[in-house]
């Protein structure tokens, strides 16, 4: 029978917190120096943009995207200079667990992308949109955000930005991916969306118009820490043999 990794770590992850507090929910880093039973997590997420989004981006506004924090932007154009892929990377910073099932209940993320339209005559007022620091809500299919926005939006902390319609996963021995589609705007995300980046006429309506936002993937990834006496023993054993080389080579 096979027994996924992962749903045995957040057994083993709920079970040591369990032990040290009361609380339903328990918060495991995944900063990949924290160690939870045998195994130490690092994590990332990758917010894909869709086609549509990035359609818009091009024709009205040239987001001029640049990287915010740990997150990390990457871009492909065409000979005319336009966006056909554009994704932000950024690590991930801690699990949510529920410590009564196991059950992965959210992830958190740090880092992001700026968005950095210029002015253009009926089309935008300039502006500046930052989305950072998400909180992935795998129960209720929600993704929270830091928000920096322009022309009055200011900053927003948790800010409620998208639903999500699936989520899938697979795993292997080596990682667990999460695959989450079809993000769909709030109506407050979107008014922020056009307020930030200043969009006007023809460009507020074609955001509008954008129902599908893109994917988010995220990867989680064990490290195997062995017990500080099993580590000691380890290097016990790796003296002896150099000292048993040593003489050999006398």
């Amino acid at each position: 029978m096979k027994i996924t990794f992962i749903k045995s770590l957040l057994a083993t992850a709920a079970f040591v917190a369990a032990s040290t507090a009361s609380a339903a929910i328990i918060t495991v880093p995944t900063d990949g120096t924290t160690v939870v039973g045998d195994f130490a997590l690092t994590g990332s997420s990758t917010w894909t943009f869709s086609p549509s989004l990035i359609n818009v981006l091009n024709e009205l506004v040239d987001p001029r995207p640049t990287n915010h924090g740990a997150g990390t932007v990457s871009s492909a154009r065409d000979v005319d200079g336009f966006y056909t892929d554009l994704s932000m990377s950024k690590p991930m910073t801690s699990l949510d667990i529920d410590d009564d099932t196991g059950a992965l209940l959210s992830m958190n993320t740090a880092g992001g992308i700026t968005l950095w339209p210029p002015i253009r005559k009926a089309i935008s007022t300039g502006g500046l949109l930052t989305v950072t620091d998400m909180h992935i809500d795998l129960i209720n299919k929600k993704v929270y955000a830091d928000i920096i926005g322009a022309n009055g939006v200011g900053p927003l902390n948790d800010f409620y930005l998208w639903n999500f319609a699936n989520i899938t996963s697979d795993e292997s021995p080596d990682f667990f991916h999460n695959k989450i589609t079809g993000l769909s705007i709030t109506t407050a995300g979107l008014d922020l969306f056009v307020r930030s980046l200043g969009l006007l006429g023809t460009a507020h309506g074609a955001m509008s118009s954008v129902s599908d936002f893109g994917t988010i993937d995220t990867v989680i990834t064990p490290t195997v820490v062995p017990e500080p006496a099993t580590l000691a023993y380890l290097m016990g054993g790796l003296a002896i043999v150099a000292l048993s080389l040593r003489r050999r080579a006398k």
